[in-house]
């Protein structure tokens, strides 16, 4: 290619470097969107967990004044984290 020649061929790359440009800004979109859905289930298993922990330091006459059955603790624990309370007993 001669000297003269290589501007005309500028105007035919930029769609091409605009195109792979928004492609990789998408991916990083996506990548940060997993990046911060695994962070949130990340946090709500260690809140369940902490919650887990607290109601399980609790004796059997507290839970039964709060109307809890130990067996329920897990699922109550787990509750915001998308699971629904499990009642032992209808």
């Amino acid at each position: 290619m001669t000297p003269t020649l290589i501007p005309l061929f500028i105007p035919l790359f930029i769609p091409v470097v605009l195109t792979a440009l928004h492609s990789a800004a998408r991916t990083l979109r996506w990548l940060a969107r997993q990046v911060w859905r695994l962070a949130d289930a990340w946090r709500l298993r260690r809140e369940a967990q902490a919650t887990y922990l607290a109601l399980r330091s609790l004796d059997n006459r507290v839970l039964r004044d709060l109307a809890i059955d130990r067996s329920e603790l897990l699922s109550i624990a787990l509750a915001p984290v998308g699971g629904e309370r499990l009642r032992g007993h209808a």
